[in-house]
């Protein structure tokens, strides 16, 4: 039985720090983004917790995610969550490079700056970047409402 090592690399932003946006202060605007995830998910436990403060939407939306041993469990539904945050928010979502969700649960497969059991927006890093941020890395970074952006590398090793 042989193994691999092989390295990945991506831009990647905690989920909880993308959640964080100034616009969710708004009693108004967690109400109208509950409301449409109720609409399009369907019941939610914990709906009138969501809509209390940024912190209980925030933990609220974390909880919703569907992820699997560090993988997205159902992209259809974390992508209709996304898009949800997204359009209350003021991110276009359609302007956002190609994402996935994802954790790492040990040490040996990750970046010092990447935390373990942390869910991440991992942005695919291709065209982002070259010795500076492109424009496109620069318009990522305006779009999620950060000053700069950095990509991580981590290496994979599967037996």
């Amino acid at each position: 039985m042989g193994s691999d090592i092989y390295t990945e690399s991506a831009v990647a932003i905690r989920l909880e720090d993308f959640f964080n946006r100034k616009e969710i202060k708004k009693k108004s605007v967690r109400d109208n983004l509950v409301d449409d995830l109720v609409d399009e998910i369907g019941t939610i436990s914990n709906e009138l917790d969501l809509r209390k403060n940024n912190t209980n939407l925030i933990d609220g939306l974390m909880g919703l995610i569907s992820m699997d041993e560090g993988y997205e469990n159902n992209r259809d539904k974390n992508a209709k969550i996304l898009r949800i945050f997204c359009d209350h928010t003021g991110i276009k979502f359609d302007n956002l490079v190609e994402f996935e969700l994802r954790s790492f649960d040990n040490n040996r497969e990750v970046g010092y700056d990447v935390e373990t059991d942390t869910i991440y927006i991992m942005f695919q890093p291709f065209g982002l970047f070259e010795t500076i941020m492109t424009k496109k890395g620069k318009a990522l970074a305006q779009t999620l409402g950060l000053k700069e952006i950095t990509k991580t590398t981590w290496a994979i090793h599967s037996y």
